[in-house]
């Protein structure tokens, strides 16, 4: 009987510890979570007056800007609203995983409008790479229900991938909206971004949509396995405003990446 008491006792001890400990990670991690808040809103603050000194330049504020300064000057604004978007990414991965927190806000975006307005950011890199995209948009789409910021933010990502990964050819941008299905009151736009890339495994093309694929570089290489924090967290954030991302590879290396929203019910082209 002894015995049993020892064994009863030992086991209550350990659950109280564990749960203790829990608690305290727990505890741990709230912490964290909010010291990277905190160095977050921190660095935007600079960034975003770098951001505008750049605009300001390349408006002619402090005056004209000599032509082969203003190539290096587009190429600081590309790269500021990158690190800014990467920031906001950061910031929305902090509330996720450590706050448990993180609600979009959906309104009625135009999706059309804002992929033209990414585009014009990405300029000087398409340029520089020599990659041309073609945009094959349907007339009068209606808006889709996605938060603004997020929705910037993972366009911009799943273009810059296309941009980094593509092997030849051109970028293509198609944008429709999809045919509903029977007795469906649910309407959807579609984004589809095609371009000839690495050939990979179904298998692969399926692990590039985990969250944190970014950590799985191989040993003997040195090129980045995404960019940004890659579709993984994407994918994420999409689901979290009732869409979603795919993502495939054909044999021959055409990868297409298709991003699917829901039509927004107060939009005004219904």
């Amino acid at each position: 009987m002894m015995a049993l008491y020892v064994v009863i006792g030992f086991a209550a001890g350990a659950a109280a510890g564990g749960t203790a400990a829990w608690f305290a990670f727990k505890k741990e991690q709230v912490r964290y979570g909010k010291l990277l808040a905190f160095m977050l809103h921190e660095l935007n603050t600079p960034l975003t007056s770098l951001h505008m000194t750049v605009l300001n330049f390349l408006q002619g504020v402090f005056g004209p800007l000599p032509k082969d300064q203003e190539s290096w000057m587009n190429v600081l604004k590309e790269q500021t609203t990158r690190l800014g978007y990467l920031m906001g990414d950061t910031r929305d991965f902090v509330h996720m995983q450590f706050h448990r927190d993180l609600k979009p806000h959906p309104e009625p975006v135009s999706l059309a409008p804002t992929l033209v307005e990414l585009l014009s950011q990405m300029e000087s890199s398409l340029a520089r790479g020599g990659v041309e995209v073609v945009r094959q948009f349907a007339d009068g789409l209606p808006d889709v229900a996605a938060d603004k910021d997020e929705i910037q933010r993972i366009l911009y990502a799943i273009i810059a991938n296309a941009r980094k990964f593509q092997t030849g050819g051109k970028v293509f941008l198609a944008l429709k909206e999809l045919p509903p299905e029977p007795n469906a009151s649910r309407r959807e736009l579609e984004l589809a971004v095609s371009y000839q890339g690495p050939k990979v495994t179904p298998e692969n093309a399926a692990a590039m949509l985990d969250l944190f694929y970014p950590m799985r570089r191989r040993d003997d290489s040195d090129v980045l396995p995404c960019v940004g924090l890659g579709l993984g967290f994407c994918r994420e954030l999409l689901e979290r405003q009732e869409g979603s991302l795919h993502f495939e590879v054909e044999e021959g290396g055409l990868s297409r990446i298709r991003v699917r929203l829901p039509v927004s019910v107060v939009s005004g082209r219904m």
